[in-house]
């Protein structure tokens, strides 16, 4: 079940949009006269999730593709402008919370093999989202991209040394890209978040190779929660960001951490 809107308003694209975080900002995102696209793994769940948008009165429609990959990526982006003629807003979920980004270790107990499916899940996969949405924003001289990424990018974190080196370079590229294309009328920011309180965190972490490490982790950081920070609330912050309200915001890091930390 899809519902398109004829002339939409505008057409976002939600990664990682079948489950948790994505789930959440593409339903809230939702309105009659904008089209939402729910990409999620090939097979997975996201068509149920454009059928609830829809149920509720919205526009949207599913696609799938495989974050870690970057043709699948291209072919996403450039399959939603090639049907709905446009592509104003991006919202880059997911990827991190797949098993190749799900390594909690100290540096020196990791295996380098996994060095780079850390670096796919945590920077490259955004990368690839970003260059393919720019590809067409840029022409058309507006677009809002919304990056979802951990905390662990601005403050030092035990374990995720590589995880946090990932998501840095992520957020220091997202803002020399915002200088570089604010004049073409792109703004492109970061939200950035730790545990969750309606996210079971040690069972995500078991998910993880990392094994009892990724569950010592997922127990400090949760512990550390001065006020519980849900999923809601990181769309709330992207719903800010796409909004008119947040014309004026780019090339920056939001946190939503819920005072882990106050770096």
């Amino acid at each position: 079940m899809t519902s398109p809107a004829k002339t939409p308003a505008r057409v976002t694209l939600v990664t990682g949009g079948s489950s948790g975080i994505g789930k959440v900002v593409a339903t809230r995102i939702a309105r009659p006269a904008e089209h939402v696209v729910v990409a999620g793994r090939p097979g997975g769940t996201a068509q149920d999730v454009a059928d609830e948008i829809v149920a509720a009165g919205g526009s949207a429609s599913a696609a799938g593709a495989d974050l870690l990959e970057p043709k699948q990526i291209k072919d996403l982006v450039d399959g939603v402008v090639a049907e709905y003629g446009r592509l104003d807003h991006l919202v880059a979920s997911g990827a991190g919370f797949s098993p190749a980004g799900l390594h909690f270790k100290l540096f020196t107990d990791m295996d380098p093999a996994d060095f780079p499916g850390v670096v796919t899940a945590h920077w490259l996969s955004k990368a690839y989202l970003i260059h393919a949405a720019l590809a067409h924003m840029i022409p058309a001289g507006y677009g809002k991209i919304v990056n979802i990424s951990s905390d662990a990018g601005r403050v030092p974190t035990p374990n995720e040394s590589m995880l946090g080196g990932a998501a840095a370079g992520m957020m220091l590229m997202t803002r020399a890209i915002a200088r570089e294309v604010g004049r073409q009328g792109v703004r492109i920011n970061t939200i950035s978040l730790g545990p969750l309180a309606d996210v079971d965190m040690v069972r995500l972490a078991q998910m993880s190779p990392s094994g009892e490490a990724s569950v010592a982790t997922a127990q400090k950081l949760t512990s550390r929660l001065l006020f519980p920070v849900t999923a809601s609330d990181i769309a709330a912050a992207a719903e800010f960001l796409l909004s008119p309200a947040g014309d004026n915001v780019t090339g920056q890091t939001i946190s939503v951490n819920g005072g882990v930390s106050t770096t």
